[in-house]
């Protein structure tokens, strides 16, 4: 059967909400809340939508990517940073994850200059994959976030 890469829609968001739940299983990742299909509702298809995603279909969803328009000013062009890729177990290896991150950069901004991610240490399946398309590692760069009490006690909120 033929893989299909198309923008997501609506409809998508239970597959994809199911797809994110398996990869932060497969991670070891369990962050409080695992987003569900109407955070991706709300959040991507909204009058202001936070992000877009790409859904990869062989028959049914096999894949996701889903991203965001990013800025640099380093490079001063505009990019995307991809918060989360998956391809289901059944296909990996099918060149799916290269082509859904295609796909998004395709569909970024007008020049997409770059495109950003992150990757949990333990994944090296997925570290093998981004090298193997020319990824490198910013060692310069350390994340960090902000969330919960103390993004409300820096906001006020």
């Amino acid at each position: 059967m033929r893989s299909v890469i198309r923008p997501a829609i609506r409809d998508d968001c239970a597959a994809i909400a199911s797809m994110i739940a398996a990869l932060a299983a497969e991670t070891g990742v369990v962050p409080p809340h695992v987003t569900t299909a109407m955070d991706l509702i709300q959040g991507g298809f909204g009058d202001h939508p936070a992000f877009c995603m790409i859904i990869a279909e062989i028959g049914q969803p096999v894949g996701f990517c889903l991203y965001s328009p990013s800025y640099s000013t380093w490079r001063g062009t505009a990019g995307i940073y991809v918060a989360d890729l998956y391809v289901s177990n059944s296909a990996r290896g099918s060149g799916l994850g290269r082509r859904l991150i295609a796909a998004a950069a395709r569909a970024g901004p007008g020049s997409t200059g770059f495109v950003k991610l992150e990757l949990d240490h333990g994944n090296a399946a997925a570290l093998r994959l981004y090298h193997a398309i020319g990824f490198q590692p910013l060692d310069r760069d350390r994340l960090m976030v902000l969330q919960g009490a103390d993004l409300a006690a820096l906001t006020g909120s």
